[in-house]
C-alpha cells in the first residue's frame, strides 16, 4: 500500500483511519449499554464528522426515546416519539444504502412530533436541495441510520446533523455512520437479551422461593445448590445454606437413594427426559414423608447443566391410597385378608414354594353360628366373628395367613415341611381346640365349634389357589357330615395318618362356597 505525501494512505486520511480504529477498539471493550451508546454517539461526531447526533432507542412500551447525544444536544435526552411516527418517516425517506435521507422540502408533518433542538444554524443556499456529496446541507435535512432486529422490528435510529463543511456527507462519513449504527444496534440487542434473561432469572427466583411445593436445584455433580422454603421445610432445615453442597440422594431414605440418583442421571443425559420418582425423606426419629420428585435438566451459558427438582409431598395421598387398597383387600369387620387377597397370596405361595415344602390350606366353618346370629342378633354375631378371628390368629405360627372368605367361613394358608407328617392336621386340631372354649359376648355367653377341611399341595400337582381351596372345601364337607367339631383331609392330599373323619364314599361333594 503506497503512502502519499499529504498524510494519506491509499487515498484514505491516515489520522482519520487511526481515529476510526481507536473507536472500534473502544467499542469492542464495552459491555454495558449506556457507555456503549455514549461511545457510539461520540464516534459519530468525532470520527464521522457530524456536528451533532442522537441515538433513539425503542422501549418495551413502543415509544422511541433519545438515550445518547453529542454536539450540545443534551436537552434532547429522554425526549420520545411514537414508534409509528418513526416508522412512517423511515418509510417515506430516500434510501442511501442502509441509511435514510429525508429532505427539508418533503412533508414536514411527518417530523412535527419528533423532538428538535436549536444548534447554531448557517444559511443554506437559496433553494438548495442536497442530492449528493457535493451539495449543500440544509439545516432541516434529516440523515438517519435505522437499526433493525432480525425479526424486522425497529431497534432504534441514529440521527445526525451538521455534517462537516455543511455539505452532504461523503462516502467515508456515510460508512462510519452505518458502521457505528450497526454497533449501537448490536449493543441494544445484547442489552435487551440480557435484560430479558435477568427478568426470567428474577421471575424464576421469585417463583422458586414462593412456590408452595418444595424445590431443589442440584448441580451436575448431584449436589444441592439451593433449596426453597418449602423444600427446607420438607427436609427439616431452617437456614438457606443448610444442606447446600450435600449429595441430594444422600438426603433421602437409604432404600430409595439408588432410584433417586438414577432418575437424576437420566435427566442429565437428556433434556427431553423428565423422570419422576417417589422417595421417602426422613422427617424425625423413625418417621419419614413420601415425596414425588419430578426432575428436569436446565442448561445455562454460565454453568454446566443443572437439575430442578420439584418436590411434592404425597404422604397423605399415599396413605389414602394405601387405605383404599387395604379396604379392597381386607374384611371390614375383622381386618383379615378377604377372599380376593387370600387367592392372590395362595397363588404366590404355590408359585414360590420350595421342593421340600408343601402348602396346606384349611377351610374352616363355624358350627352353630346361625343359631347365635338368629337368637342374639347380627351385632352379637359380628362380635362373635371378631373374637373367633382373634382366637384363630393366636393359633397360627409366623408366616401363616388367616383370611375371612365371607359369613362364618375362614381359610388358613400355611407352608410346612414335607417330611413332617400331620403338620397340617395338627394345625387344624389346634384351631378347633381354640374355638371350643365359650365366648363371653356383650349380650350373652355362647359356644360354637369349628369344622375344618385340610388340603395339601403336591409339588408335582398343577393345582392353583382355586383348585386347592376347592379340595379343602370338599374335605370340610366331609368333616361336617362326620359330626362336626373335627377336621378331615381331602383324599387327593398326600397320605396322612390319624384322620378322625373322611367323606362318605357315596357322598357328593358340595359346591365350593369360596368361589365366586
Amino acid at each position: 500500500m503506497g503512502e502519499e505525501g499529504d498524510g494519506r494512505v491509499a487515498g484514505v486520511d491516515r489520522d482519520w483511519l487511526g481515529r476510526v480504529l481507536d473507536t472500534v477498539r473502544e467499542l469492542g471493550g464495552l459491555t454495558d449499554l449506556a457507555p456503549t451508546l455514549d461511545a457510539v454517539v461520540r464516534g459519530v461526531c468525532d470520527v464521522g464528522g457530524f456536528g451533532s447526533a442522537a441515538i433513539n432507542v425503542t422501549d418495551a412500551d413502543g415509544s422511541v426515546v433519545v438515550r445518547a447525544v453529542c454536539g450540545g444536544a443534551e436537552s434532547l435526552l429522554g425526549e420520545q416519539a411514537s414508534l409509528d411516527t418513526w416508522l412512517d418517516l423511515l418509510d417515506h425517506a430516500s434510501r442511501w444504502r442502509d441509511l435514510r435521507y429525508y429532505r427539508h422540502d418533503h412533508d414536514q408533518s411527518r417530523v412535527a412530533q419528533l423532538a428538535t433542538w436549536d444548534p447554531p444554524r448557517h444559511e443554506a443556499a437559496d433553494g438548495a436541495v442536497a442530492d449528493g456529496p457535493t451539495d449543500p446541507w440544509h439545516p432541516e435535512d434529516l440523515l438517519l441510520a435505522p437499526m433493525w432486529a432480525p425479526d424486522g422490528s425497529l431497534i432504534g435510529v441514529v440521527s445526525v446533523d451538521e455534517p462537516a463543511g455543511r455539505r452532504f456527507p461523503g462516502p467515508e462519513q456515510l460508512t462510519i455512520l452505518g458502521l457505528l449504527a450497526a454497533q449501537a444496534g448490536r449493543a441494544i440487542s445484547a442489552a435487551a437479551r440480557e435484560a430479558s434473561s435477568d427478568d426470567r432469572a428474577s421471575l424464576f427466583g421469585a417463583a422458586f422461593e414462593c412456590a408452595a411445593t418444595g424445590m431443589a436445584i442440584v448441580g451436575s455433580d448431584l449436589e444441592v445448590v439451593a433449596l426453597n422454603d418449602a423444600g427446607r421445610a420438607l427436609l427439616g432445615v431452617a437456614a438457606a445454606g443448610d444442606l447446600v453442597g450435600e449429595p441430594f440422594a444422600g438426603l433421602v431414605d437409604g432404600r430409595d437413594a439408588e432410584e433417586v440418583e438414577g432418575a437424576c442421571r437420566d435427566a442429565l443425559r437428556s433434556s427431553h427426559l423428565r423422570p419422576t420418582v417417589e422417595c421417602r425423606l426422613p422427617s424425625g426419629p423413625g418417621e419419614s414423608r413420601w415425596v414425588r420428585a419430578r426432575v428436569a435438566r436446565v442448561d445455562s451459558t454460565l454453568h454446566r447443566a443443572r437439575l430442578v427438582l420439584n418436590l411434592e409431598d404425597v404422604t397423605d395421598s399415599r396413605r389414602a391410597m394405601a387405605e383404599l387398597q387395604h379396604q379392597a383387600n381386607h374384611d371390614m369387620l375383622t381386618g383379615l385378608p378377604n377372599r380376593r387377597l387370600a387367592y392372590d397370596l395362595l397363588d404366590q405361595q404355590l408359585a414360590s414354594v420350595p421342593a421340600d415344602r408343601a402348602v396346606v390350606v384349611l377351610a374352616c366353618d363355624l358350627d352353630g353360628f346361625k343359631a347365635v346370629n338368629d337368637r342374639l342378633g347380627h351385632a352379637t354375631g359380628d362380635e362373635l366373628l371378631v373374637q373367633v378371628s382373634r382366637r384363630l390368629t393366636n393359633a397360627l405360627s409366623d408366616g401363616d395367613v388367616l383370611a375371612r372368605m365371607g359369613g362364618d367361613e375362614f381359610v388358613v394358608v400355611s407352608t410346612v415341611h414335607r417330611d413332617r407328617d400331620g403338620v397340617g392336621e395338627q394345625l387344624a386340631q389346634r384351631c378347633i381346640d381354640r374355638i371350643r372354649a365359650p365366648f363371653a359376648l356383650t349380650a350373652a355367653t355362647c359356644s360354637v365349634t369349628l369344622s375344618v377341611g385340610v388340603a395339601t399341595s403336591d409339588h408335582a400337582s398343577d393345582l392353583d389357589a382355586a383348585g386347592l381351596i376347592d379340595q379343602a372345601d370338599q374335605a370340610l364337607y366331609g368333616a361336617k357330615a362326620a359330626g362336626r367339631d373335627r377336621w378331615a383331609a381331602h383324599p387327593a392330599s398326600p397320605a396322612r395318618a390319624g384322620r378322625p373323619a373322611a367323606p362318605d364314599a357315596g357322598a357328593q361333594p358340595r359346591r365350593a362356597r369360596y368361589l365366586a
